[in-house]
């Protein structure tokens, strides 16, 4: 479950908080729906991969389809969401902190702040067919084992400290996280180098700004009574641009996206709570267990009581995205 700033924006949890840098090679089942995540955004830049199958990708509002051998780079505080399309999958994820790359102060960091607040590249989809892309694209492959080189030797380490062993036996890094940088600067600057550049639309601007705080007001009040009324408020526009920016941003109405919402919510606490059906529909903003029930039977096609038993079955998947928590494990 991913924790959320004051601004609404994710928190993402990195395994080591002194290098901030996150690579998963995710194994999604055919079966498997992410039911836990909403349409969100963060400060870090996003890359995947998919090496087997395909899957979809919400941004922005527009829904992009990537199969094996093509990839995404979306850039930083982008609205988006990944979603299965429907076979099983197989996709490398790359996360980090773009300032990590400006280290040496305001020369890298332009090269940093020209890429991330560039409004022509919310995203950029990526093709083995185009040949910076396919180089791009081999770098991150490169930092599967590099990244299994890092969690051996973290391993090494926590277990020679555990039997009282000598320092020095795991004093002698790999040097894999040398490597894992100049991976990520050289896929830096492919993207430096080919980059469009357009002027921003200030109105684009605007329109993201109040969709992004609808959303967080939404995501600090679905338990209480939300309206389209508190909703514009927020985002100091009115009904009718309120309407439109759910339905460009979400694929759907204003109330339609609160009860999305509110059901996500719902499903976490299915997954790892034993609350009855009544103490979650009030703890998720449902006026009771049976409105509860039938809006989440038609959002999610299947009774709540159903999630909970297939969880029991099969068992936790950790495929979220969104906070690098992905396994390499099949369920």
């Amino acid at each position: 479950m991913a924790d959320i700033r004051e601004d609404g924006s994710e928190l993402v949890h990195f395994d080591d908080p002194e290098f901030q840098v996150q690579f998963r090679k995710n194994d999604i089942p055919e079966w498997y729906t992410f039911d836990e995540l909403t349409i969100h955004w963060h400060d870090e830049v996003e890359f995947i991969y998919v090496i087997k199958g395909s899957v979809k990708y919400q941004l922005n509002g527009k829904m992009v389809l990537m199969r094996e051998g093509e990839g995404i780079f979306v850039n930083a505080r982008q609205i988006h969401l990944i979603t299965t399309a429907g076979e099983e999958c197989c996709l490398y994820c790359l996360m980090f902190t773009p300032m990590l790359l400006a280290s040496f102060g305001a020369v890298l960091g332009r090269y940093v702040s020209d890429v991330i607040n560039n409004p022509a590249i919310p995203y950029i989809m990526l093709s083995r067919s185009v040949p910076w892309q396919a180089q791009l694209l081999e770098d991150i492959a490169q930092l599967d084992g590099l990244s299994v080189q890092i969690g051996a030797w973290k391993a090494a380490q926590e277990g020679a400290q555990a039997g009282a062993q000598a320092a020095e036996q795991t004093a002698i890094r790999t040097g894999a996280e040398l490597k894992v940088m100049q991976l990520l600067y050289d896929i830096w600057l492919l993207l430096y180098q080919n980059m469009p550049h357009q002027e921003e639309k200030d109105d684009e601007t605007e329109s993201l700004v109040a969709m992004k705080r609808m959303m967080t007001y939404i995501q600090e009040h679905y338990p209480e009574k939300i309206t389209i009324a508190d909703l514009c408020r927020v985002g100091n526009i009115g009904k009718t641009k309120c309407t439109e920016l759910f339905d460009a941003y979400a694929n759907m109405t204003p109330m339609e996206y609160v009860r999305n919402y509110r059901v996500t919510k719902a499903i976490t606490l299915l997954k790892y709570t034993d609350l009855s059906m009544a103490e979650i529909a009030y703890a998720t903003g449902f006026s009771g267990a049976s409105f509860f029930s039938e809006t989440f039977r038609q959002i999610k096609g299947c009774r709540p009581l159903q999630v909970r038993m297939r969880e029991r079955r099969n068992g936790t998947v950790h495929t979220d995205i969104s906070d690098s928590s992905i396994s390499r494990e099949k369920g």
